[in-house]
């Protein structure tokens, strides 16, 4: 992610958005497994880069919905796409079987 010019948070919190849609900054902290005063820090660096907006919730005037920008999915497209390249690169000595099988462990291992 330091490669890319970003941070780990900033790729989960912009790919929450973009697989589930707007949401409240708990729900997206608690989806993204980050703690709230790092979300906190996290969106205000994501508003100020335009890649995601805080507007008012029409069901609750209390609390904001955090909402993807054009420019924030432009982003998680820039981001995913390094992350393919270097996970290609990684793991290239691995067969597509044997990848397919880590990424079941691994996906056991953390789940």
């Amino acid at each position: 992610m330091a490669a890319a010019g970003g941070h780990a948070y900033h790729f989960a919190i912009l790919a929450t958005l973009d697989e589930f849609g707007p949401d409240s900054q708990v729900q997206i902290g608690q989806r993204c497994g980050i703690d709230q005063s790092d979300m906190h820090t996290m969106l205000n660096e994501l508003v100020d880069q335009g890649h995601v907006a805080r507007t008012p919730d029409p069901a609750d005037r209390r609390r904001n919905l955090i909402t993807l920008t054009p420019a924030g999915h432009r982003r998680l497209e820039a981001l995913d796409t390094t992350l393919t390249e270097v996970q290609d690169d990684i793991l290239a000595p691995l067969s597509p079987t044997e990848r397919a099988t880590l990424t079941t462990l691994l996906t056991r291992i953390l789940g």
